[in-house]
This record gives C-alpha cells, structure tokens and sequence, in this order.
C-alpha cells in the first residue's frame, strides 16, 4: 500500500500567523494579535501618500549602501568645525579689536561747572609761544568748559574739584631746566583785589614732562564752597635770532579755578576705609578730578611699568581731551621749592 504524504497545513495569511509565544509550557496566542496590528499598522502607513515607500529590510552581511545626506539648514552664517585636520589646537577667527572694558578709569564725568561769574580760564594748547618753530605749550591737566553767557558771548572755564584741604594739582611743561626756564605758581582767592594764597617757584624739569605742584603745610587750607584762582606762569629767555641781537624774552600763563567740595559721610566713610586704586576709583565716579588725578599719578609713579595703570592714564585724560598728554613722563621729582 502506497503511503501517502502527509497533508500540507493550510497556509495562513501574515494577518493570521500564530508566533508562538511561550511562558514556561503554556502558548499565549495574544501574540498573534500583537503581530496583526504591527502588520496592518505598516499597510496603513504604506497608504497616506507614499510616505513609507517599504518596509525596511535587512541588509545582507558584507553588503554596503549610500548615505545621501538631506539639504543643510538655511543659511544663517554659523559655520562649524568637526575636526579631522592635523592634531593642532586652532585659535578663533580673528576679530575687530575691542576696546578695553572698564577699569579703575574708564571715563570720568566731570560735574557741572559753578554758576556763571564771569571767571575764564585757559588750561594751554594755544599756539606754541616758545623758541623756535612749532613748539609746544604749557598745559594744565584740569577739564574745562565752553558756556554761552546770558549776554550772548561765550566763555570757557578752567574748573575742578577737589576734597583735600591742600590739594595738589598737574601741569605738562614742555620745557628742560637746560632751556633757562623760570616757572613760577600763584594760588589766589576771590577776594577784590585779589590775595595770594601762595606763590612759590617751580623747579623746571630736567627733560619736558608732567610736573606737580603740591600745596604745603604752612598753606591756610581750602575753605570748602568758595573758588581759587591759580596761575603758572613761565618765562623763557631764548638765543638772538642773529648776532649782536638782543635776547628775546618770552612769557607764557596758563590760569583756572579749584574748588574744595566736602565728602558726604557714604564716601568719606569708603576713603577711610578703601585701598589706594579704591580710593582712586571714589573720586572718578564722584566727578573729585583733582584727587582722581593725584592717586592715578601716584599709582603710576609706584608701578610705571603697570600695562593697566597705562591705560587707565590714558583713559582718563581721554575724557577731558587731553589725550595727546599721556604718553608724555611723569616727573618724579618735586616741582616746587
């Protein structure tokens, strides 16, 4: 008797394929639901526009494809740098310099000047009065103002403020001791005629350079509120200009205001207390230009290879204009007798 093979199971569609699925010895047939809906969940997709073109199949072991990378983002100039280049650290794209963030001086703001009264000053930086041909002038290192008067003129005013009882001021001096210089400071009040404060002789320096004249002791201290006038004033013999020729004799004076100003108790309290840069810092932000100026210079003559003290000189003959000044040295000797 011939045997008959055995009958093939009817095949079953993969909506109704049975994964067996087996927990010890027990079959769970739930599977078999779990796998309809994966099934008809990618023929639906397949459906909405073409957007599942397929369902991804299995690449053969060994068989490589080709990524085709989608279109980059918009432009929006961020350029990016993966590496792969030689083994180096590589620096920034370089940038516009940028100017030096604040310091001790980033700019100073000089307080309104006093009321009009008539009082012009001149701080220098006319036309060069001395021997020769384009010489330079005498200079205070003070702000200065240009106000229009209630007549109509205009009047430019020499002014700052102070808070010492004897305050100690700044001049360049374009002249050497050499060039038979005589230099002399005047200190006056408001009085009608005029009373000298002080009056005293100013050693010339050795080369041009910014000089100061302290007020000493002996000097009445400053009355707080009321303004003085003071006066450098220079006189410069100069070699005849042909043999047998006189002399010639040439004055030059340069003239402002300082006013002293009392500390509110918030700030003399922050003096007393601060560091010598503290207290520089004070008087910039407190508009205090002559004190500002004296402990920015004693700074620098403590430490004139400081780059930060440099610049902070700088910065704050900047805002007054005087700019062209700070490359010029500071003398370290006394000015005055």
């Amino acid at each position: 008797m011939t045997r008959q093979p055995p009958e093939t199971p009817p095949q079953r569609s993969p909506q109704h394929a049975i994964i067996p699925c087996t927990i010890g010895l027990i079959t769970l047939p739930l599977c078999s639901l779990i796998w309809s809906l994966s099934w008809a969940g990618a023929v639906q997709a397949q459906s909405l526009g073409g957007t599942l073109q397929s369902i991804p199949q299995a690449i053969p072991l060994g068989q490589t494809i080709a990524f085709t990378p989608p279109p980059p983002p918009p432009d929006r100039d961020s350029p990016g740098h993966r590496g792969g280049g030689a083994g180096r650290w590589e620096e920034p794209l370089e940038q516009p310099p940028v100017s030096p963030g604040p310091s001790l001086f980033d700019l100073f703001t000089p307080p309104p000047p006093p009321p009009d009264r008539d009082a012009p000053g001149n701080r220098g930086g006319g036309a060069g009065r001395g021997c020769g041909v384009g010489s330079q002038t005498l200079m205070a290192l003070v702000p200065e103002y240009h106000q229009t008067l209630s007549s109509g003129g205009e009047i430019t005013k020499v002014w700052g403020t102070t808070i010492a009882e004897r305050p100690t001021l700044w001049f360049y001096v374009p002249y050497a001791a050499a060039d038979g210089v005589s230099l002399e400071f005047v200190l006056q009040d408001q009085a009608n005629p005029a009373n000298d404060i002080y009056r005293t002789r100013v050693v010339a320096p050795a080369t041009p350079g910014i000089v100061r004249v302290a007020l000493p002791d002996q000097v009445p201290s400053l009355t707080p509120g009321k303004l003085y006038q003071w006066y450098l004033k220079a006189r410069l013999q100069c070699q005849a200009s042909q043999p047998g020729s006189p002399a010639q004799v040439v004055k030059e004076q340069i003239n402002g205001w300082v006013q002293r100003v009392d500390p509110s108790p918030s700030l003399a309290t922050q003096l007393q207390q601060g560091t010598p840069p503290q207290r520089a810092t004070l008087y910039r932000q407190n508009g205090i230009w002559f004190d500002a100026l004296n402990a920015l210079a004693e700074l620098r003559l403590a430490d004139p290879n400081n780059p930060q003290l440099t610049e902070d000189w700088k910065r704050l003959l900047r805002s007054i204009g005087l700019e062209a000044l700070a490359e010029k040295p500071i003398v370290k000797q006394p000015s005055n007798d």
